[in-house]
C-alpha cells in the first residue's frame, strides 16, 4: 500500500505526542507557574508568596488581621528606669513616686505644704497655746517645715520640747502621742487623706480600663480571624472543586479532539 508524503492531503494526522497536537492557544512548552503568571498577572515573587501562604492556608485578609492583633498589643516596658532614676537624684521607690505625682499634678512641695496646714486648720490642729503632759506650753505653730524636707516635726531645738517631742541637738526623742502622729505625716500626701482621689489610683485604673478595652478588641478581631478562617476554608474546598471540574472538563474536551482527529 503506497504510503503518502507527510503534507499531503491525504497523510495520516501525526501522533498525539506531537507538539502540533496541543491545546489551541496554549504552547506546551509553558509550565503551570508560567500559566498561572500569565492569567492572574502575578510576578515571579508574588506567586511564591502566594504558594507559601496556600501552604500554610493563610490569606491576605488573615496577614491583615493578626497585624491588626499585633499593632494592639501593648509593648514591653522599658525596664531599669525607675532604678536609674533612684539612683541618680537619691531617692527610694515611694519618693521618686511621690515626685511624679507631683510633677503630673503641677504642684511643688511648697504649695503641698501650704494646703496641708490649711487643712490640719479646719480640723482645729492650729497654732494656739496647748498644754502637753510633758509639762510645758508650746506657743509655735504645732506642725512646721523643718530642715527634713516633707517632715512636720524636724525643726531643730537647742532643748526644750516642741509639739510634744523633745528635742536636743536637732534629734527628736522620746514617745508621746504627737510623735505618732509624726510617723503617721511622714511623706504624707493630702490628696488621698481625706477621701480625695489618689492620682496614682486614678493613673492605674485608667491602664485597666485602657488593657480592658484593648482586650475586648483582640477578642472581636480574634472572632472576626475564626471567621474569616473558616470561610476561607470553604472557599479553597469550592475552588478546588471548581478546578477539578476545570480539569475534567478540558480533559474531556482534549479527548473529543482527539476522536475527532482520528475519525476523520
Amino acid at each position: 500500500m503506497p504510503v503518502s508524503p507527510p503534507g499531503s492531503p491525504d497523510a495520516p494526522p501525526p501522533p498525539p505526542s506531537s507538539v502540533n497536537m496541543a491545546t489551541p492557544h496554549v504552547s506546551v512548552m509553558m509550565s503551570q507557574d508560567d500559566v498561572v503568571m500569565k492569567k492572574f498577572g502575578l510576578s515571579q515573587d508574588q506567586l511564591a508568596r502566594a504558594k507559601v501562604l496556600r501552604q500554610m492556608g493563610v490569606t491576605e485578609d488573615d496577614l491583615q488581621i493578626a497585624g491588626q492583633i499585633l499593632s494592639l498589643m501593648p509593648p514591653e516596658p522599658e525596664k531599669g528606669m525607675s532604678d536609674k532614676a533612684e539612683v541618680l537624684m537619691g531617692y527610694d521607690s515611694t519618693r521618686l513616686n511621690r515626685e511624679k505625682a507631683l510633677r503630673m499634678l503641677g504642684v511643688s512641695e511648697e504649695e503641698l505644704d501650704v494646703e496641708n496646714e490649711k487643712i490640719l486648720g479646719s480640723l482645729g490642729v492650729d497654732g494656739r497655746k496647748r498644754s502637753f503632759r510633758l509639762g510645758r506650753s508650746v506657743s509655735a505653730p504645732l506642725f512646721t517645715q523643718g530642715s527634713k524636707r516633707g517632715s512636720w516635726f524636724s525643726r531643730k531645738s537647742s532643748g526644750g520640747y516642741h509639739a510634744g517631742v523633745q528635742v536636743e541637738g536637732g534629734r527628736k526623742r522620746g514617745s508621746s502621742v504627737m510623735s505618732n502622729i509624726n510617723s503617721a505625716f511622714e511623706g504624707w500626701n493630702c490628696t488621698s487623706a481625706f477621701g480625695a482621689v489618689d492620682e496614682k489610683e486614678v493613673e492605674i485604673a485608667e491602664l485597666k480600663a485602657t488593657s480592658a478595652q484593648k482586650d475586648a478588641t483582640i477578642d472581636v478581631l480574634r472572632e472576626r480571624l475564626t471567621r474569616f478562617m473558616k470561610e476561607n476554608k470553604e472557599l479553597k474546598a469550592k475552588l478546588k472543586e471548581k478546578e477539578e471540574a476545570e480539569e475534567v472538563a478540558a480533559a474531556t474536551a482534549a479527548d473529543e479532539g482527539f476522536k475527532g482527529w482520528f475519525g476523520k
